[in-house]
């Protein structure tokens, strides 16, 4: 491997990686030509500079040093330009420290300013720091959040843009199980379909789950996405397939044995704007039926919510997952079968807790709870949908 230079401060934040990377170049990235360098290559998140040896064939090896503005900058930019990253060697530190905390002087040296104004800054609770054995030690992560969250000014494609980590969207009793046993570290905020798609799109969590039907094409959350995202950096995920259908008390099924029995039944409604009401909005236009027959009884935020109101005797009916009738020994009246996806920021795709939560998707303990719920199906699982 080529050995690594350090160039530099730069406000503590040049970092130099030594990379080796497979894969081919995209169209009008690097041109894989001996000893051609490439300057000032654009990608989502800053600027890459170096020379590359190659290799002709069928896949182009490259081996080289890549200077980037942050250390995640090298995963979106080479997946953007069409180059597969197969191994991160080594990581330089910030060239000042070695430890987890700065001190009073390297802080000073960061913002570049006397030592005098970071104890002003201090004294005015203005900065982050902790104080030890009557020392001032300054948490590097908490250093780097502080200087982002004063960023001022449009955001650029070299800003650190981090939404927070958390899951936005839909309710689905699979993906909020593969949460809590994965330790990814991610939250959760169920808030529905197009409440997710708002929240995502202000970045207000790393991804979003969806699930709306598209009558016009028979599909699922492809044309919402396209209209709302296309051109951005991101991509439209299978996570799994669903069974839905009406959940009933057990034995109902033949007085309740459709969406044309509805009428006069206290049927759970779901928050406006979920994936479920949506569709069960759209499948009562279908029948012909007014909504102020339904007696919309009770309304749920969740899938586990909604089954529970009929476990409970709340309501007749609930638009739900046949998984969750299963789990609580309820009828159910199958309806339709349905994809639930994931829309992720790309970036977001290489940090380590959705990379986490990626390989526990792949282990033996999620297949063995798939396996138990009913109606559910992964074969699919990682298919891209659309990129944005």
């Amino acid at each position: 491997m080529a050995g690594t230079e350090r160039l530099g401060k730069r406000q503590g934040y040049l970092r130099v990686i030594t990379i080796e990377i497979v894969g081919a170049p995209a169209t009008n990235s690097l041109d894989p030509l001996p000893g051609i360098p490439f300057t000032s290559v654009q990608g989502v998140f800053g600027s890459l500079r170096g020379r590359w040896p190659h290799s002709n064939g069928q896949g182009v090896t490259l081996k080289g040093d890549l200077h980037v503005s942050r250390t995640d900058s090298a995963h979106s930019s080479l997946l953007t330009y069409g180059i597969m990253l197969r191994r991160l060697v080594q990581v330089l530190p910030m060239e000042f420290s070695t430890g987890e905390y700065l001190t009073t002087r390297e802080v000073a040296q960061l913002l570049r300013v006397k030592e005098r104004k970071v104890y002003d800054l201090v004294a005015r609770e203005q900065i982050p720091c902790t104080k030890a054995t009557g020392k001032l030690l300054f948490p590097k992560v908490a250093i780097e959040i502080w200087l982002a969250s004063n960023r001022t000014g449009p955001k650029t494609a070299g800003n650190l843009d981090t939404a927070p980590n958390v899951i936005l969207g839909s309710h689905d009793p699979l993906l909020e199980w593969a949460l809590k046993e994965s330790d990814c570290a991610i939250a959760s905020h169920f808030g529905g379909s197009v409440d997710g798609l708002e929240r995502f799109a202000q970045k207000d969590g790393i991804a979003t789950g969806l699930h709306i039907y598209e009558p016009e094409t028979g599909g699922w959350n492809i044309d919402v996405v396209r209209q709302r995202f296309t051109g951005q950096d991101i991509a439209l995920v299978e996570f799994c397939w669903r069974q839905r259908g009406l959940i009933v008390q057990p034995g109902k099924e033949t007085v309740i044995s459709g969406i044309a029995d509805l009428p006069g039944k206290r049927v759970v409604k779901r928050v406006t704007g979920t994936g479920s009401q949506i569709l069960l909005d759209q499948l009562i236009r279908r029948e012909g039926i007014s909504p102020s027959a339904i007696d919309f009884s009770a309304e749920a935020h969740t899938e586990t919510e909604a089954a529970s109101a009929v476990l409970e005797g709340l309501t007749d009916a609930a638009l739900g997952l046949k998984a969750l009738a299963e789990r609580y020994q309820l009828g159910f009246v199958p309806l339709i079968r349905e994809r639930f996806d994931l829309l992720i920021y790309r970036r977001s795709w290489f940090e380590p807790s959705l990379q986490a939560l990626a390989q526990f998707c792949a282990s033996s303990d999620f297949y063995a709870k798939v396996k138990s719920l009913a109606g559910y199906d992964t074969r699919g699982l990682g298919t891209v949908h659309f990129n944005g």
